[in-house]
C-alpha cells in the first residue's frame, strides 16, 4: 500500500475508537465496583441516588468518552480507504487498545501511565530497529558500481572499482578490491506490517506496510563474501536476537532468500544476493535495484550504461 497521511490510517481511527470505548467501559465499571463496596460497607442500606453520588463524575466521563469513540469509529469508516480494513492485526490492535483504555478507565493513574509507557517503548524500539536502514519502493536503484581497471589475479582477475550506496537518502562511495566473480550485491531487508509500521511511523505517516533495506556486502564465487564494514549497534543486537538470519544463507545468488520471521509475521527480516554481472568492463557501470520481493536485481543504463570516473 503507498504511503499516506497519519488521517488514511485505519490503525490511528480504530485506536481512537478503541481507547474511548475501553475509558469509557472502565469508567462506568468504577462506578459499579464503588456503588458495590458502599452497598457491602452498609451492610445493604440504602444508599443516596448515582446522579447525586460521587460517581456522577465518572458517569459523566463515561458518556463524554463514549461520545468520541463514536466520532472516532465514524472518521474510521469514512477516511482511510476500504482496502485497509484487511490490514493485518487490526482486530488484535483495537482489543489491545481498548484493553488498555479499560485498564486506565478502572485504574486512570496506574493504568495511564502503564499504557503510555507502552506506546512509548513500542514506538521507541521500533525507530532503533529500523534506523540503520532506508525505505525502498519496488525498483529502487540501491548501489552502483563502477570497475576502474582489471587485472590478473593468482586464482583468478581482480577488479578494482567505486562502490555507490544509496542509504539514508545520500549516496556513499566505498573503493573496493575484489576477484572478479564477486560482483553479486547482497542487500538486507525488513518489512515492518500492520501496527508496528504505524508504530515505527506515527505521527508522520500511517502506512500499512513499511519496507527497508541496506546494503551488507557483494559475494559470488567460491570465496567468502565481502562484508561492508558497519559499527554493531543496538538494532543489530536487537534484530540478531528476535530475527536472526545467520552468518551463512542468503549470500548466493539464484538461491532463496534467507528469511525470519518476529512478532507473530509483523516483522520479516531477509538478506538475498543479487546476479553476477554477465562482463565487467572498466568504467561500464553497473546498476543494482531492489524489487518488491527484496531480491537485488542488476538493472540496465540508459543509453548503454557508460559513465565517468567519479560520477
Amino acid at each position: 500500500m503507498p504511503s499516506q497521511g497519519v488521517e488514511a490510517s485505519p490503525f490511528l481511527w480504530t485506536a481512537l475508537a478503541a481507547l474511548c470505548a475501553g475509558l469509557a467501559a472502565g469508567q462506568a465499571l468504577g462506578v459499579v465496583r464503588s456503588y458495590l463496596m458502599r452497598f457491602r460497607a452498609r451492610g445493604g442500606a440504602p444508599r443516596p441516588s448515582p446522579e447525586a453520588g460521587p460517581g456522577s463524575g465518572r458517569l459523566a466521563r463515561a458518556g463524554a468518552f463514549a461520545s468520541l469513540g463514536i466520532l472516532a469509529f465514524a472518521a474510521l469508516l469514512v477516511l482511510p480507504p476500504k482496502a485497509s480494513f484487511a490490514a493485518p492485526a487490526l482486530c488484535a490492535w483495537a482489543a489491545a487498545l481498548g484493553a488498555a483504555g479499560l485498564a486506565a478507565g478502572l485504574w486512570p493513574r496506574a493504568g495511564t501511565a502503564a499504557a503510555l509507557a507502552l506506546f512509548a517503548a513500542s514506538a521507541l524500539i521500533l525507530r532503533i530497529l529500523a534506523s540503520p536502514y532506508s525505505p525502498y519502493a519496488d525498483g529502487s536503484e540501491i548501489a552502483r558500481l563502477l570497475p576502474l581497471s582489471v587485472t590478473a589475479g593468482q586464482a583468478a582477475p581482480i577488479y578494482r572499482g567505486e562502490l555507490r550506496l544509496f542509504e539514508r537518502g545520500a549516496a556513499e562511495t566505498r573503493l573496493v578490491e575484489l576477484p572478479l566473480p564477486e560482483a553479486s550485491i547482497v542487500a538486507e531487508t525488513i518489512e515492518l506490517r500492520g501496527p508496528l509500521a504505524f508504530l515505527s511511523l506515527f505521527p508522520a505517516s500511517g502506512s500499512i506496510d513499511r519496507r527497508l533495506y541496506r546494503v551488507v556486502g557483494i559475494a559470488g564465487g567460491a570465496a567468502a563474501p565481502y562484508l561492508l564494514p558497519r559499527p554493531r549497534g543496538l538494532a543489530e543486537a536487537l534484530l540478531s536476537r528476535i530475527a536472526p538470519l545467520g552468518p551463512g544463507p542468503g549470500f548466493v545468488s539464484g538461491e532463496p532468500p534467507a528469511r525470519a520471521e518476529a512478532a507473530a509475521g509483523l516483522l520479516v527480516r531477509s538478506r538475498a544476493a543479487s546476479a553476477a554481472p554477465p562482463d565487467l568492463q572498466p568504467f561500464q557501470s553497473v546498476v543494482y535495484t531492489l524489487g518488491g520481493d527484496g531480491i537485488p536485481r542488476i538493472a540496465p543504463l540508459p543509453g548503454g550504461g557508460v559513465l565517468p570516473v567519479g560520477r
